[in-house]
């Protein structure tokens, strides 16, 4: 199997420098991936609309100076030229400041391009990262694996609130298919809705089931349901749906799967997370990283 980016992921760590109640911030964007750029664009939140006065404080070593340094309302555009054809590359960082009317500033969302095409985009949520792995018809027990393998404290996604649902639901938007999380059922519980657990050792407390029509079957079901396929009118606790995912059919709510494959088709990939251990920097200021998404695509050859 070969990787393809096909949305390219970049993690950013980003961090204000700032003092309290002080109009300049200062931001600090690192690339991990063997991705090129020559464009950065980021949205923030607390700004009131007001961003100004953009300056680069420290360069990439891919890059010669911008070409363009801009603010329009909430959003900032920095756009640089390539030295020696390489673009800003792995491990490379940029680091730039601008003002605000309002405090505080948040970082909301990046995209980076490179000539004109995007190569990756970010979402950012109380410190922690979330990636989408595109790989259709795997187990779930090999999601886990494979996630775990990554290392670096990368496990599949746990949804404990509305607002992981949301964004979750958010980075899915426009996709098809299930997608794996980490919830997974006791085998010896008795009831659909009992013995659901996480991989991380969270409280199983936030749930967001499907319940309405499905459109595969003709009728309305209400997950938790371990719906047997092979005989449909059957709604007992038989335990052939053991695992969780999001469904795009149910608009990414919770649909409890099969190991081994969606109903009507297999899964199209899973979504894994990681918390990201703060900079000493913010820990003294108490602001914290934000969390990431980056989209990662699998192909075969």
């Amino acid at each position: 199997m070969s990787i393809k980016l096909s949305v390219h992921g970049f993690a950013f760590a980003l961090f204000v420098v700032a003092k309290a109640n002080a109009t300049p911030f200062t931001f600090s964007a690192s690339n991990p991936f063997d991705q090129r750029a020559n464009d950065f664009h980021a949205v923030f939140t607390g700004t009131g609309g007001t961003l100004s006065n953009p300056v680069l404080l420290e360069n990439a070593p891919g890059a010669e100076a911008p070409t363009t340094l801009t603010t329009s309302f909430n959003e900032l555009d920095i756009a640089w030229q390539e030295k020696a054809g390489n673009g800003v590359e792995k491990g490379e960082s940029i680091k730039f400041k601008f003002e605000s009317a309002h405090a505080p500033v948040e970082p909301y969302s990046y995209t980076w391009t490179f000539n004109g095409a995007d190569v990756g985009s970010v979402h950012g949520l109380n410190g922690h990262e979330y990636a989408v792995i595109f790989d259709s018809g795997l187990t779930w027990e090999a999601a886990k694996e494979q996630a775990q393998a990554r290392g670096d404290g990368w496990h599949l996604a746990t949804i404990t609130s509305e607002a992981e649902q949301g964004l979750v639901a958010s980075i899915l938007d426009g996709e098809s298919g299930q997608y794996f999380l980490g919830g997974f059922q006791d085998p010896t519980a008795t009831d659909v809705g009992d013995g659901w657990q996480w991989v991380t050792g969270e409280t199983w407390s936030y749930e967001n089931w499907y319940s309405g029509f499905n459109s595969l079957v003709g009728e309305n079901l209400t997950e938790p349901n371990d719906f047997n396929s092979s005989n449909p009118t059957e709604r007992v606790e038989n335990h052939t749906e053991d695992y969780l995912s999001v469904w795009g059919l149910y608009d990414w709510k919770w649909n409890d799967t099969f190991s081994t494959a969606a109903f009507g088709s297999e899964t199209s990939g899973y979504v894994i997370e990681r918390t990201v251990p703060a900079p000493g920097s913010i820990l003294l200021m108490g602001i914290g990283l934000v969390s990431l998404i980056y989209r990662v695509r699998r192909n075969s050859p």
